[in-house]
């Protein structure tokens, strides 16, 4: 299952406001463990991905962190430990 945006973004636009870190506590509430939720919207670095775990999220889809990093498989490696732990 998937929730978004998160948080503001610039990637497209939406008609409705960011969701924040208390829809995903709320959601991840409501969803069985078993079930992923992936969140998506304004992820724009490795701490807001800790944020969003923390809220209850299991993973997140990202555009611009990666996209604008100079070193974009470093974003990517540290994205990825941030949901292995």
């Amino acid at each position: 299952i998937s929730l978004g945006p998160i948080f503001d973004t610039t990637s497209k636009s939406v008609a409705f406001s960011p969701q924040g870190t208390r829809t995903i506590k709320k959601w991840r509430e409501l969803i069985p463990a078993h079930i992923p939720l992936m969140v998506i919207g304004g992820i724009n670095d490795v701490t807001l991905a800790e944020v969003v775990k923390d809220a209850g999220a299991n993973s997140v889809a990202v555009i611009g962190a990666i996209t604008k990093a100079d070193k974009k498989q470093e974003v990517v490696d540290k994205f990825t430990a941030v949901f292995d732990q």
